[in-house]
């Protein structure tokens, strides 16, 4: 029970605090691996993470406009760290985006 609560809690809490972080960028990168379950770990297989949703549903997670989130997302696939595709955008590499929150 205490690591279910704890795991909610960081859920919970973090989502808050990613939608705080002022860097377009770096706020669209913490909801990703946020969602993609991503934030502290990488995928034990090493394959892409799929976030199933549409670029629109995520701007609205992110609490963004859908141009900035657009803006951004394809910043993050500029850098070979995400790839778009239709309702899904796949992590390709979780630890240069978490070095992109620790580094910010």
């Amino acid at each position: 029970m205490g690591e279910l609560a704890a795991e909610t809690s960081f859920r919970y809490g973090g989502s808050l605090a990613d939608t705080m972080i002022r860097d377009t960028r770096e706020r669209c990168a913490a909801v990703l691996l946020r969602l993609g379950d991503c934030r502290r770990r990488d995928n034990e297989l090493g394959l892409p993470v799929t976030v199933a949703c549409s670029q629109d549903e995520f701007a609205a997670m992110a609490n963004l406009s859908r141009q900035r989130a657009g803006m951004a997302l394809r910043q993050l696939a500029d850098a070979d760290t995400i790839s778009l595709g239709y309702r899904a955008i796949n992590i390709l590499d979780a630890g240069a985006m978490r070095a992109l929150l620790d580094a910010g």
